[in-house]
C-alpha cells in the first residue's frame, strides 16, 4: 500500500470543501483516490502524487509517462449528489475550469480546450484530463505539465509545460488547491461556462478518428452541442460526435 499523507482541507466553490491528500508515488491517482473515497463517503477529496507507475489516458492502451515532481498529477473525487452537470458535460467543464486557473496564472490567450478534455497551448499539449463516473462518484484526473522537463526526442509537436510559458515556478500543492476551487464551482453549474472562443480548432478542418467502422473522417468544427457533442460539418452534413478523437488540423489550415 502506498503511503498517503493528509494535506488538510480547502474551501471550494459553492460552499463546499475538498480534503487534500498526497503520496510520493502510486500506481494511478484515479485508482488510489477512489480507494480513499470508499472510507470517506459523501466527502469531496483530491489526491496528488509526484509520479504514477501505471497512469492511463482516455484512449484504451495509452499510458501516462511522467518525470517525477515535474507535473501536477492529481485526481479529484466528488460525490454524485454534489454535481449538477450530466456526466457527458463534465470533461468540457473540467477543461474550461482548468483553463481559467492557468489563464489567471499568466498562461495567456493561446490556451484552448481540445474536445473533449485536453488543454493545448497553441498546437502543443499542456494538460490531459480523464473523467469517469464510478459508484455514485465523479472522478476527474489531470496530468498537467508544470515544470521544465525533457520530452522524448523525435516528437512532431512536443508537449509544453507551464513554466516554459510563464517563466515561473509553481508550488504544486497550491496549484492543486486552486484547481479544487475552480472544479467545485464548475460542477455546481447547470451548463459548462464554455464558449466557442475556448474551443481548439473552431472553424477549421480536422481529421477525426471515430473509433468505429467509419475510421477517420474529415470535416470542419462548427461548435459544441448543448449535450457536449462535437459538431462537425462533413460531407454528410453537420454531425454530432459523442466519442472519438481529433487527430489533427489539416496541413492547409496549419499553414494559413
Amino acid at each position: 500500500m502506498d503511503i498517503i499523507y493528509t494535506r488538510g482541507s480547502c474551501p471550494a466553490g459553492a460552499g463546499a470543501r475538498v480534503d487534500h491528500y498526497y503520496t510520493p508515488s502510486c500506481g494511478s491517482t484515479m485508482e488510489s483516490a477512489f480507494l480513499i473515497s470508499r472510507g470517506h463517503t459523501g466527502i469531496s477529496l483530491a489526491l496528488r502524487s509526484d509520479t504514477q507507475r501505471s497512469g492511463r489516458g482516455r484512449t484504451a492502451g495509452r499510458i501516462w509517462v511522467d518525470d517525477p515532481g515535474k507535473h501536477l498529477l492529481c485526481t479529484w473525487v466528488f460525490p454524485s449528489e454534489e454535481v449538477s452537470l450530466p456526466l457527458q458535460l463534465i470533461p468540457l467543464a473540467a477543461g474550461t475550469a482548468l483553463k481559467g486557473v492557468l489563464h489567471s496564472r499568466g498562461a495567456g490567450g493561446m490556451l484552448k480546450v481540445k474536445w473533449p478534455n485536453d488543454l493545448l497551448y497553441g498546437e502543443r499539449k499542456l494538460c490531459g484530463v480523464l473523467c469517469e463516473g464510478k459508484s455514485r462518484s465523479v472522478l476527474i484526473g489531470i496530468g498537467l505539465n508544470v515544470h521544465r522537463q525533457r520530452f522524448p526526442d523525435g516528437m512532431r509537436r512536443p508537449p509544453v509545460c507551464l513554466e516554459e510559458i510563464t517563466n515561473t515556478t509553481y508550488d504544486l500543492d497550491q496549484l492543486a488547491r486552486e484547481v479544487s476551487r475552480a472544479l467545485s464551482t464548475a460542477l455546481h453549474e447547470r451548463t459548462p461556462s464554455m464558449t466557442e472562443e475556448h474551443l481548439y480548432g473552431i472553424g477549421r478542418t480536422i481529421d477525426f478518428m471515430t473509433g468505429g467502422k467509419r475510421g477517420v473522417i474529415q470535416g470542419r468544427i462548427t461548435g459544441i452541442a448543448s449535450d457536449g457533442a462535437l459538431m462537425l460539418e462533413s460531407s454528410h452534413g453537420v454531425e454530432h460526435l459523442y466519442s472519438g478523437e481529433i487527430l489533427r488540423i489539416s496541413d492547409d489550415d496549419l499553414d494559413s
